[in-house]
């Protein structure tokens, strides 16, 4: 039986193509514009891979990634973007809400588990109220706070990562990318200082590899929807 993509992208031409390409190398392809389209059709099939453009109309594409989840716990998951890791997330902490899920330190301790990269705006005693919640979980944590510990992180992992305001961005980033195209398991979180305690997500499938940048050559998709499909257990 042929593994079955759902492409979620308002470019209808682009989707129009992928789909072609798609299907003339025998994956059966649905395609969709925005979230409640796809959520209608993951409601009525089962897809192996789910094909994301990060900017739609509507609910984001990491908002239809998160819905389309619930209805679809097995499916594997590629983004669509214009945008590096490290572009991101400085978009993420410009406040840039479509590429940012709000959490509670409670699901946020629920996410740590499955690993991904993690946004703390917070001054210094809620950055101490995070670390010390997230040690009461069980968690092994690891704390860098200058590039120095950071770079010894990267040989001596724990459950959990925590780059203080004094790792710069993009080298925290940089190890972010590495551990999770590793399929580290390890959660990254950043620190930005702000009043108050905010908690924010950035996709994990950037940092894990699982996104393609626009425009991309075709290859390259085909390339990664057979190593998420390999990754699918028998």
């Amino acid at each position: 039986m042929s593994a079955s993509v759902l492409i979620v992208d308002d470019d209808l031409d682009l989707a129009d193509s992928l789909a072609d390409l798609l299907e003339d190398r025998g994956f059966a392809v649905e395609t969709c514009p925005d979230v409640p389209s796809a959520l209608e059709k993951a409601g009525r099939h089962n897809f192996d891979v789910l094909l994301l453009d990060m900017m739609l109309p509507g609910d984001s594409g990491l908002e239809g990634l998160l819905k389309l989840r619930r209805l679809l716990p097995g499916a594997r998951s590629i983004l669509m973007t214009g945008y590096s890791p490290e572009e991101l997330v400085r978009r993420a902490l410009n406040g840039n809400d479509d590429l940012r899920e709000g959490l509670s330190i409670e699901s946020f301790i629920d996410h740590l588990t499955t690993g991904g990269v993690f946004l703390a705006r917070c001054d210094q005693d809620g950055w101490e109220a995070l670390l010390a919640r997230t040690k009461d979980a069980g968690l092994n944590i690891k704390v860098a706070h200058d590039r120095t510990e950071a770079s010894q992180m990267e040989s001596d992992l724990g459950s959990a990562l925590f780059f203080s305001a004094g790792v710069p961005p993009s080298f925290a980033i940089r190890v972010a990318t590495e551990l999770m195209e590793r399929q580290a398991r390890s959660a990254v979180v950043l620190q930005e200082h702000q009043p108050g305690l905010e908690l924010s997500q950035v996709p994990a499938e950037v940092f894990r590899g699982r996104y393609l940048v626009k425009p991309f050559d075709p290859s390259q998709l085909l390339t990664k929807l057979r190593k998420e499909l390999d990754a699918v257990p028998p």
